[in-house]
C-alpha cells in the first residue's frame, strides 16, 4: 500500500538479445536479500520468462552500492570498472550517489513483446531512468 505507481508495462516489439536498464532505487536494510519485486519478459510467441527483483541483487540503496548484479554509475561521473560476466565490466564503489546500470539477457530468437516491472514491497522505491534494448545478431 503505497501512493506510487508499483507496476508499469513498457513495449518493446523487437527480437533483441538482452535489455540494458539504468535505475535508482532505495530500500530499507531489513529488506536485503529479499525478492521486492519481478520483471517479466513477455514475447510474441507467448512464453513468459520471469526475473526476480532482489535487494542486494539488483536492487540497492542510492548511497550504497551493493546490488551484487549491477554496475554503479557515480552520480559525479568517476567510475572504476572490472570483469562481469553480462555486462563486461562491473563497477566498485561504496558511500556515493549512484545509479545502478545492469543487463538481462533476452530471447533473441522471438520478439520481445513488452517488459511489466512491479515492486511489491512497500518500503522500496525503484525507478526506472533508462531502458536500451541490445540488438540480436542473428538477423
Amino acid at each position: 500500500p503505497t501512493n506510487y505507481i508499483s507496476t508499469v508495462t513498457i513495449p518493446v516489439n523487437q527480437q533483441v538479445k538482452a535489455m540494458e536498464f539504468l535505475t535508482v532505487s532505495e530500500i530499507r536494510s531489513r529488506v536485503t536479500g529479499m525478492k521486492v519485486g519481478e520483471m517479466q519478459f513477455v514475447y510474441s510467441d507467448g512464453t513468459i520468462q520471469t526475473h526476480p527483483l532482489v535487494a542486494g541483487i539488483n536492487v540497492d540503496g542510492v548511497y550504497m552500492h551493493f546490488a551484487s548484479e549491477t554496475q554503479a554509475v557515480l552520480t559525479f561521473g568517476d567510475v572504476v570498472y572490472e570483469k562481469d560476466a553480462v555486462l563486461g565490466v562491473k563497477t566498485v564503489s561504496a558511500g556515493r550517489e549512484h545509479f545502478d546500470l545492469w543487463a538481462v539477457e533476452s530471447n533473441p530468437r522471438t520478439v520481445l513483446k513488452q517488459i511489466t516491472i512491479s515492486i511489491n514491497v512497500a518500503d522500496v522505491k525503484f525507478c526506472l531512468l533508462g531502458l536500451n534494448a541490445i540488438k540480436s545478431s542473428l538477423d
